[in-house]
């Protein structure tokens, strides 16, 4: 919901919340996150309705990064990219942490990560290096990802429009500011 009202921190949240979430539930995370952000910009939009002024809109929106910008100095770096990163000691602080507060003993995770720790130059010889075009060709070659990137691109696109004709009072002009008749 805070990402949709503060669009500037969305990718931040949106990132965090798919490193910090399995891969067994990370669609539905993304996918939750993305809902949420739209349901934030239609609260934006009710906000621009209620300011009618768009000064008074924009401290709005300032106080709203200002509340959330603090979150960024006592937030760790994550796990993934303290791995990609390749900074073992940090890494290994770090999930000593995450186990002492999810009361896991050393036991339960520690063999699994000096084995990945082990076998991460073995993987990283074998991965396969796409492209831009070749990503992207993979992406729209599933017909299901392209039909959710343009209902998620069409309700973005529909907020949009109706944050800027409420916000600068084209509502109240006798002409569609999108036509122009």
């Amino acid at each position: 919901f805070a990402s949709g009202l503060t669009t500037a921190v969305f990718s931040l949240i949106f990132v965090l919340m798919l490193e910090l979430t399995s891969s067994a539930h990370r669609g539905f995370a993304g996918n939750m996150a993305l809902v949420l952000f739209t349901t934030g910009e239609g609260f934006v939009t009710l906000f621009a309705y209620l300011a009618k002024d768009w000064q008074i809109l924009k401290w709005i929106n300032t106080a709203l990064i200002g509340l959330i910008l603090p979150y960024l100095y006592f937030m760790p770096e994550s796990p993934l990219y303290l791995y990609s990163k390749q900074d073992y000691v940090r890494l290994e602080a770090l999930l000593r942490r995450i186990a002492t507060r999810n009361k896991r003993k050393e036991a339960d995770w520690y063999p699994a990560y000096q084995e990945l720790v082990r076998n991460q130059s073995v993987t990283s010889s074998h991965d396969k290096q796409l492209s831009f075009f070749q990503k992207n060709r993979e992406i729209l070659a599933h017909r299901s990802i392209v039909v959710k990137l343009l209902i998620t691109g069409l309700l973005g696109f529909t907020t949009l429009m109706l944050y800027v004709k409420i916000s600068y009072s084209l509502a109240a002009m006798s002409i569609s500011p999108y036509l122009g008749i």
